[in-house]
């Protein structure tokens, strides 16, 4: 009789003890191996039922680690893991299939893994629409529409920014006329330094390139969306072959033309991959690429 009492008794505890668990088994979804070591000794479970549940439990956490926790809380599962390398698969597939070139060679070879080199420069290339940021250097050549931002210091202080004007002069306030289109900034800042020493005794001058001009450019031959681009007088022949989508492989990235005012520049696209030095020709209104 006093066994019954004391199994009854042991039972009622383990049950109250798995109760007050509850909770923690809802929020975690997996039971404190301590409370259920607990429990299996007051009901007199064994130690191979516990290290079952305790297997049983490791292959869970070992499957939900399949999953990817990413920001805000999204789930990224095994199965969203799959798809996307299938696309990315599909993807390499169809921007690695053999060019009529790469074939040709492939075949003269026996090497099917030959490619041809560099035309993956411009695959995730963006292109650049909004204003470009950086120094710019006294070889910039100003032209009409662009900004310079004239700074005097001294027996006089003003600040002022002009643009030049179609007949191609810089007028800044009481200094004459400077001749600025066609001519590099670096020039015109001596030009200003030199009327400034002349006008304004004490005072010394600081010139910078405010906003720059906008210049249309046409894309054509062997890119992907031929065309005419509206660019920047800072872009670079980088920039606009990105706009166009990139050079396809039946082009050639070793003779890209600019032709400008009637002759043609050839530009080696090579520097960019780090042979060579990399080109540094910035576009002008009308260049055609």
């Amino acid at each position: 009789m006093v066994t019954k009492v004391r199994r009854g008794t042991a039972l009622l505890v383990a049950a109250s003890m798995l109760a007050q668990a509850m909770p923690a088994m809802v929020m975690a979804q997996t039971i404190d191996p301590s409370v259920l070591s607990r429990v299996q000794g007051s009901l007199g479970g064994n130690s191979s039922q516990g290290a079952s549940v305790d297997r049983a439990r490791e292959a869970g956490d070992a499957r939900n680690t399949a999953a990817t926790v990413l920001p805000a809380g999204r789930i990224d599962t095994r199965e969203e893991q799959d798809l996307r390398r299938a696309e990315a698969r599909a993807n390499l597939t169809r921007f690695y299939a053999p060019s009529p070139i790469e074939r040709e060679f492939q075949d003269r070879l026996g090497d099917p893994g030959l490619r041809q080199f560099g035309y993956e420069l411009f695959a995730n290339a963006v292109a650049t629409t909004g204003p470009l940021t950086g120094a710019v250097g006294d070889d910039y050549v100003i032209g009409v529409g662009d900004d310079v931002v004239v700074q005097l210091q001294g027996a006089t202080n003003d600040s002022q920014t002009s643009r030049v004007g179609r007949d191609g002069r810089l007028i800044v306030g009481q200094l004459p006329p400077v001749a600025a289109a066609g001519r590099s900034i670096g020039a015109v800042k001596r030009d200003l330094q030199l009327a400034v020493r002349r006008t304004l005794l004490g005072t010394e001058v600081f010139v910078s390139l405010g906003s720059v001009r906008s210049v249309t450019v046409f894309v054509g031959g062997e890119v992907d969306r031929p065309g005419q681009y509206n660019m920047t007088s800072l872009s670079d022949i980088s920039a606009a072959l990105a706009q166009a989508g990139g050079v396809r492989r039946s082009g050639s990235l070793r003779n890209v033309r600019i032709v400008r005012a009637g002759s043609s520049l050839s530009v080696d696209l090579y520097g960019l991959l780090g042979i060579g030095a990399p080109p540094s020709v910035r576009l002008r209104d009308g260049d055609r690429v």
